[in-house]
């Protein structure tokens, strides 16, 4: 791979941008946008642009946008000032600017930026489930798709249905032993969360059948060998412990006498007494004949004892582990089974009811164009859209990258020699790096079969990064680059990279980067002695809060400042300050802390389980026209977010997560307001929520907390919901 040069880089073709964070990815994006707009002569309709999140998709449409207006500013300046006029600051935009003057066409490209500004609202950036719907709706006869369909958001309720009524089927009639060894492994909860993970494409191994009719041999030799070893126990269960516990022939600290006599025997008759047997004790392992050899004694090792039920333990423990190994065999095949028919099952009640869930799009567009009329569709989207731009793409699937395959990359093989400006281009923008953890169902190895299709010629990367002090990269390059393998597999490389931003920007005397706090798990007794305290892993300590708040403040006090950008630095404030906890409860007893100190918070990123990681971000402040708009109660809420939002990207996640919460967990009948109260520098938000409550199932959906509104776990929390956004968006 080489470093990217945006405005040399080729405008056909596919290219692979490998790009770090904060190495000004969106800018790369909204560099090769201008560029496909004005020197690929294509409109901003024409230009397809796709990332994973709405919120994602709202800023990158605003920062789109802004650039675009950045670069018709510029050159109508340079039409209007014969001498040039100021530079802009920009150099892709002068590069741009240049090239035009060159060429004769700085009145073509001013009307071309013009348009496109004023034309921005047919921009096609998507998410990858609004491209899809889209490719659908637009193209349903090619797509032999449905016109009207109605969206099912999560299918979760209906996939845990399909997989009970599969287990209850699977179940009711089974061999105990299947039940145990197969049933209780792989509850219908299992099988649908197994169904999620695995997605609705991926292809299920083993390709054969599960091996349910090698069990019935395997269960009569283990009963027949069970049989016999109970009952040689049951009739010289005497002369067993005898031969186990007299002459101090067996080790000691192996075969205690004692233990033998008091846990060994009685677990033994449990064992047993049983029919059809449970569970072996673990202690019959040490029954084998070989196993009494090793626990022996020297000077008897050519005593050990041989009595004819250690034999028969040994073939009954035998005669288990066949079994145990068949049944995990069976199991695979279950599940296998199961995931199979929940994927059978959704579709055929989706189709029966005209409904499709969003990751069923992605499926359907892939089928659309691996069917007959897949080359006829791929061509016609590629006439929609000669160009695209995948943002994130580490977080693409295997299906997802199939359709983009399948649309560009092949016909980019099939049209090599030709015209450059007749050939479709697709940039593929992503981090490999992120790709490991398998964000929003990513595949790294969808990621790596790209790079290898695409190849070294035409995959760049974005070397500097503008978002971390140079300390930070120097640490990160040391310590990734002293690994052979970092990231496991060698095709995932760590690719040092330098900083914008050499010195550090925030000037306080905090001592060094890292600081480490040990807490010891030892407290003073009564006596003043050190005694020991059991700690969960997710247990930080009643005083850990509020230790973090505390050094929160201090940095607040301290007069400490920070860089917002070159050569101009302001205070630190709160909310230049995050806090990433390990658990929901740490981050609600961190902002309790902070509360107590008197510095707002706010949760930004909680899920419903009290396991996930979780943010807690300090710092309410009032901003502009928005909150005084907010206590002008003869407003409507939509003409609020529309007039007196800050922008685009915060007026769509206003709406989305106001929209989105609504649907998802409001009940009927339910009422929320929100005031906004001037307190001195701050606001506070009040939220009056009023409703019958969420539902146990609708509190595991909701991506937040909402049922934390109260402590009675009343009111639909989308007051709170509406109150997050509003704070998140005022900055």
């Amino acid at each position: 791979m080489k470093p990217l040069e945006p405005l040399e880089v080729p405008l056909d073709g596919v290219h692979l941008i490998e790009a770090s964070a904060g190495t000004g990815k969106t800018y790369t994006i909204t560099t090769l946008f201008l560029r496909l707009l004005i020197e690929r002569r294509l409109e901003v309709r024409q230009i397809l642009v796709v990332t994973f999140t709405r919120a994602a998709t709202a800023e990158l449409r605003d920062r789109i946008r802004r650039r675009l207006a950045a670069a018709l500013r510029r050159f109508d300046e340079r039409a209007l000032d014969e001498t040039g006029g100021a530079p802009s600051g920009d150099e892709v935009i002068e590069g741009l600017l240049a090239r035009s003057v060159a060429r004769g066409a700085l009145d073509d490209d001013r009307a071309r930026l013009r348009d496109a500004v004023r034309g921005f609202d047919e921009a096609a950036v998507f998410t990858i489930h609004g491209f899809c719907q889209r490719v659908l709706r637009d193209r349903a006869f090619e797509s032999g798709q449905p016109f009207a369909v109605e969206l099912v958001k999560d299918e979760g309720l209906l996939a845990r249905d399909i997989a009970a009524d599969f287990w209850t089927n699977a179940m009711y009639d089974a061999d105990p032993v299947v039940v145990e060894g197969v049933g209780k492994k792989a509850l219908p909860a299992d099988l649908a969360e197994l169904h999620a993970r695995v997605g609705a494409a991926t292809r299920l191994l083993p390709e054969a059948e599960a091996l349910r009719a090698s069990l019935e041999p395997l269960c009569a030799a283990r009963d027949a060998a069970f049989e016999s070893a109970a009952r040689m126990w049951r009739d010289e269960r005497e002369a067993i412990v005898r031969e186990l516990t007299v002459d101090g022939r067996l080790k000691k600290n192996e075969y205690d006498p004692g233990k033998i006599q008091r846990e060994w025997a009685p677990s033994f008759d449990m064992y047993f007494a049983k029919s059809p047997p449970g569970a072996a004790p673990d202690k019959l392992e040490k029954l084998r004949p070989e196993t009494l050899l090793s626990g022996t004694k020297k000077a008897h090792a050519d005593q050990p004892p041989t009595h004819d039920f250690f034999g028969r333990c040994a073939a009954l423990l035998d005669a288990d582990e066949a079994l145990d190994e068949a049944l995990a065999q069976v199991l695979v095949g279950f599940e296998r089974g199961a995931v199979e028919h929940i994927r059978r099952e959704l579709r055929r009640r989706h189709a029966a009811a005209n409904t499709q869930s969003y990751d069923a799009l992605l499926e359907r567009v892939r089928e659309a164009l691996a069917g007959e009329g897949g080359e006829r569709l791929a061509a016609q989207l590629r006439a929609d859209y000669p160009a695209a731009l995948i943002d994130e793409f580490q977080d693409t699937d295997p299906v997802q990258y199939a359709s983009f395959k399948r649309i560009y990359i092949d016909a980019v093989e099939e049209a090599q020699g030709g015209d450059a400006s007749s050939r479709p281009a697709l940039f593929l923008i992503g981090d490999p790096k992120q790709a490991i953890y398998s964000f929003r169902g990513a595949d790294i190895f969808a990621y790596l079969s790209a790079a290898k299709v695409i190849g070294g010629e035409r995959g760049h990367t974005l070397g500097r990064s503008y978002r971390s002090d140079g300390a930070l990269i120097a640490a990160l390059n040391t310590l990734f680059s002293a690994a052979d393998r970092p990231f496991l597999l060698d095709e995932i490389e760590y690719r040092p990279v330098d900083t914008a931003c050499a010195h550090a920007r925030l000037v306080a005397d905090t001592g060094s980067g890292v600081e480490w706090l040990f807490i010891s798990s030892a407290e003073p007794d009564a006596d003043g002695a050190s005694k020991r305290k059991s700690k969960r892993n997710n247990d930080v300590g009643e005083d850990v809060p509020a230790r973090v708040a505390a050094e929160i403040v201090g940095l607040l006090r301290s007069g400490a400042t920070i860089e917002v950008r070159l050569g101009e630095t302001r205070r630190v404030e709160a909310r230049d300050v995050a806090v990433l906890c390990r658990s929901n409860e740490q981050a609600a007893k961190t902002q309790d802390a902070l509360r107590a100190l008197g510095v707002p918070s706010m949760e930004l990123a909680s899920g419903a389980s009290h396991d996930s990681a979780a943010f807690a971000a300090a710092g309410v402040e009032p901003r502009g026209e928005l909150w005084a708009a907010m206590l002008d109660t003869k407003q409507s809420w939509d003409d609020l977010v529309t007039r007196h939002a800050p922008s685009t990207a915060v007026r769509q996640q206003i709406l989305d997560n106001s929209l989105d919460n609504a649907v998802l967990v409001s009940p009927r009948g339910a009422t929320v307001t929100v005031r906004i109260v001037p307190d001195d520098a701050q606001v506070r938000l009040v939220v009056a929520d009023e409703g019958p409550g969420l539902s146990d199932e609708d509190k595991v959906r909701a991506t937040r907390r909402f049922w934390r509104a109260r402590p009675d776990h009343s009111g639909t929390g989308l007051g709170l919901a509406i109150a997050e956004a509003l704070a998140r968006g005022s900055g």
